[in-house]
């Protein structure tokens, strides 16, 4: 079975604003692991949703 290359198409483009601290942390994060900047927010988003999720807390 072959492997679909992706495409722009495949994607949603959107503006994601961050502090600068975090900006250069996952520049560096992606470097290490030999990563694009745009793949590692899709990984560590993608990491965030595995395993269980814990409820909200309730607003008081």
């Amino acid at each position: 079975m072959a492997i679909k290359e992706r495409t722009q198409k495949d994607f949603i483009k959107t503006a994601l604003r961050v502090p600068p601290d975090l900006h250069s942390a996952l520049h560096k994060a992606a470097a290490e692991a030999e990563r694009g900047f745009n793949a590692e927010i899709l990984f560590r988003l993608r990491q965030s949703f595995k395993g269980a999720r814990t409820p909200p807390a309730p607003t008081p």
